[in-house]
């Protein structure tokens, strides 16, 4: 129970600053100022965001899970380069050596590294999430579909 709250939080969070976003996109005037003005569009994001995202989470907890691995290229060469064959000896000296080494300079010293992976993994995730929110309700009529006719063809057989 601890565990599906926490997921149901979790979802929520991350898909409200694309409520927040769009629904002031939505309902604000032309001078900016917010006006809550329940249209079509509002309508279709508040019942999706409130009831229908947090039903296709706990349906397909698979969608939760984070796929898009973002890995860069100067890092990526970082690495390639780190594994050259080199003994733990030969590391060693290169890393008290005194005199920068190639590590060092391509910038594998641990200043910032991978912290343009971090943002754009986070990025790509409220990009995700944003795109579940809006098609939340057809992809959970078509998840009841396939789950009744499956029920179904395992009853026949």
């Amino acid at each position: 129970m601890r565990k599906a709250l926490g997921h149901l939080m979790m979802d929520y969070l991350y898909g409200i600053l694309f409520y927040l976003i769009v629904g002031y996109f939505v309902s604000a005037n032309r001078d900016a100022m917010l006006v809550l003005k329940w249209n079509p569009v509002n309508i279709w994001l508040t019942v999706s965001y409130v009831l229908i995202y947090p039903i296709m989470m706990a349906l397909l907890p698979k969608l939760r899970s984070n796929r898009l691995i973002m890995d860069l290229i100067p890092d990526r060469q970082t690495k390639k380069n780190f594994n050259d064959g080199k003994t733990y000896a030969d590391r060693y000296h290169d890393a008290i050596n005194p005199t920068a080494n190639r590590y060092d300079i391509a910038g594998a010293s641990g200043a910032g590294e991978g912290s343009s992976d971090d943002i754009l993994s986070l990025i790509l995730i409220h990009l995700k999430r944003a795109v579940f929110i809006v098609f939340s309700i057809p992809m959970l009529i078509v998840i009841v579909i396939y789950r009744i006719g499956r029920y179904f063809w395992r009853k026949r057989q």
